[in-house]
């Protein structure tokens, strides 16, 4: 039966772009394809289900590779010291097999030395790999493009939150940004996938509240901000203030006249951020927006440029105003949920 994978393949000035199309869906099996010196294709940059070639390989010469394996030749003694004019040191494949046999469910000895088969064991010849061509049939050139510029999407990384609803001890993974983020839907159809990454795309504002709740834990500096809520409905972050020392006191309750703990105080706290997303809009929390860019790189910049922002104000550090006794107006307004450039 003739094999029916194809080999897609485009010719760029970058390299070639290939993947295997089988049976209508696409695979990323390759560890099987060899080029001429051995190298399978797993050892290529694989970018967005595509392998990309080396600019020095300018024809697609692809081999399958059998695995090293083994040969029975015959049969030996189990122990030599049986040897015998009726019983040999060794015997051919002629002089002794192993059949099937329906009657009994299993394998059994036949040939010449049957009754002896239980004194004997395989004796094996390596049968080293060997390299097959893919038929010239199976490639399919789907073209060649100019490539401008070309960034591997690989090396743009994000860092998202996931955790369970109510749990505040979020876990977080490095992803790539073109895993998480959506393209425009007719350029998208016009080019290959590995150019996706040339084209208008945006992260939405569940990926947004994602990769800014994971940014802002591991960037946090805790003597000068503090997180109150942390869910993966709705996030707030407080600026912590310094302040001369104060005594607080606690009253048991509301008709209570005397307080019933004296707390010494020296840090204030002051509302900096917030946010829930767009699946939940959270009563009361500002719904993170999404963010568009001309390409990857783009998208990638304008959140870079976002996430530092937010992280250089975050951590600035504060005092209270020596004259007024206050804040200073200008330093601790509240971080923009939405102050995307």
């Amino acid at each position: 039966m003739m094999d029916s994978t194809k080999i897609n393949y485009y010719k760029t000035n970058v390299g070639i772009f290939l993947r295997e199309h089988s049976s209508g869906y696409y695979s990323s099996s390759y560890a099987k394809y060899h080029l001429k010196d051995g190298r399978t294709l797993k050892e290529f940059p694989f970018i967005s289900g595509w392998i990309r070639l080396p600019i020095d390989i300018t024809e697609v010469e692809l081999y399958t590779k059998t695995p090293d394996t083994r040969k029975q030749i015959g049969w030996k003694l189990k122990d030599d010291s049986l040897q015998s004019k009726k019983i040999p040191l060794s015997l051919s494949m002629l002089d002794l097999q192993m059949v099937w046999d329906d009657e009994v469910d299993a394998l059994v000895h036949q040939g010449d030395y049957k009754s002896l088969g239980m004194l004997y064991e395989e004796v094996y010849m390596p049968v080293l790999s060997q390299m097959f061509p893919v038929p010239s049939e199976q490639y399919n050139c789907l073209g060649e493009l100019k490539v401008d510029n070309f960034d591997n999407p690989s090396d743009l990384k994000v860092e998202v939150a996931v955790n369970e609803r109510y749990h505040n001890n979020t876990k977080t993974e490095t992803i790539d940004l073109i895993s998480v983020c959506t393209f425009d839907e007719i350029q998208a159809m016009l080019v290959p996938e590995f150019m996706h990454s040339k084209i208008p795309c945006e992260l939405s504002s569940i990926q947004m509240y994602k990769i800014v709740r994971s940014h802002i834990k591991r960037n946090i500096n805790l003597a000068r901000a503090r997180i109150t809520s942390d869910y993966d409905f709705c996030f707030t972050v407080k600026k912590l203030i310094k302040v001369q020392p104060y005594t607080k006191m606690t009253y048991k309750n509301a008709k209570s006249k005397t307080p019933t703990v004296a707390t010494k105080v020296d840090i204030k706290e002051l509302d900096f951020f917030e946010m829930t997303d767009s699946a939940n809009h959270y009563k009361g929390y500002t719904i993170i927006s999404g963010i568009k860019g001309d390409n990857l790189k783009d998208l990638h910049n304008k959140l870079k440029v976002y996430l530092d922002d937010l992280t250089e104000a975050m951590n600035a550090e504060l005092h209270e105003c020596e004259h007024c006794k206050g804040y200073g107006v200008k330093i601790i307004d509240k971080f923009a949920t939405n102050s995307i450039k």
